[in-house]
């Protein structure tokens, strides 16, 4: 029997980090906010927006070529999970208060987990 590995979720980590990246730099250079937001536990989407409290506008996912990613391998996070990004790239809540505490986000796969960390008041992922 081969012993279990972290490289698939450790692939999944960065990923998605690279994803909320993303979405920090087109909040950066649009006049709206951007979101990204786990629909489920293992589903994401990310977008701009336009009239806050009514949703967003889902937009294609980088590297997917459509409005939603699904993490693989049987990786999961928490459903509901969402990442905001006002202007200035700094992660804010549903009123667009910049958080006064780091965001995290972990993933997790049988006995393996990631975490993924997002600075408050810089949005900075270390």
């Amino acid at each position: 029997m081969m012993p279990q590995s972290n490289a698939g979720i450790t692939s999944e980590a960065n990923r998605l980090a690279s994803h909320i990246r993303y979405t920090q730099l087109r909040a950066q250079s649009d006049i709206y906010s951007w979101r990204l937001v786990f629909t489920d536990d293992q589903t994401y989407e990310l977008g701009p927006v336009v009239t806050p409290g009514a949703g967003f506008t889902p937009s294609t996912v980088p590297g997917s070529g459509a409005n939603l990613r699904t993490l693989t391998d049987d990786i999961k996070a928490t459903a509901g999970t969402v990442v905001r990004f006002d202007s200035w790239g700094r992660p804010t809540d549903d009123n667009g208060n910049v958080l006064a505490n780091d965001q995290i986000i972990t993933l997790t796969q049988g006995e393996f987990s990631q975490t993924i960390t997002i600075l408050a008041n810089t949005g900075l992922i270390p």
